[in-house]
């Protein structure tokens, strides 16, 4: 089978790995709460890599499913860490290193060229929310960590281009 008449699922390896997650895991397990901190990491990190694999964003933005691939995951992964509240101060700094690299300017290009840019608007939005709902969620438990890396994801936020801003702002309102 194939995505579009012209491409193959191999050419896709985030399809191929979310096929795959989808197929295998059931999802009540994926979203529950648990108290082994180095299953739920293991998770996280599963789900965060097969959106973008660290060093290869090309080959996974090239896929035309990928930004709904990667809300997916970023929806899936926001609400294992809401349902892991208790755990919150070991799991947040996952996805705020995730976002990082995705907010980050690629190596030797312009400064407010980052890997996701202005082509996936959607996953940029859907990174704002999570910001915002973990900061509804988590701040006021009393752990100067979490806090600490929290207001960091604000800050993230704040340094935006005001052109990312613009382009998602119409949608955060909702």
């Amino acid at each position: 089978p194939s995505i579009h008449s012209n491409d193959s699922h191999d050419e896709f390896p985030l399809y191929e790995a979310l096929e795959r997650i989808a197929g295998n895991a059931q999802l009540g397990n994926i979203i529950a709460k648990t108290d082994d901190m180095e299953l739920a990491k293991r998770i996280l990190f599963a789900l965060f890599d097969s959106m973008i694999p660290d060093g290869d964003d090309a080959e996974a933005l090239s896929d035309p499913l990928f930004e709904n691939n990667a809300v997916f995951v970023l929806e899936l992964s926001a609400r294992f860490l809401i349902s892991n509240r208790n755990n919150a101060a070991e799991l947040y700094p996952i996805f705020l290193s995730k976002f990082e690299l995705l907010f980050s300017p690629k190596p030797g290009q312009d400064p407010h060229e980052n890997i996701l840019g202005l082509k996936f608007p959607y996953v940029l939005e859907r990174i704002i929310v999570t910001v915002l709902r973990s900061c509804i969620h988590f701040f006021d438990i009393e752990n100067n960590r979490l806090r600490d890396e929290l207001n960091r994801s604000l800050r993230l936020l704040t340094q935006l281009p005001s052109d990312y801003l613009h382009k998602v702002s119409d949608r955060l309102g909702c």
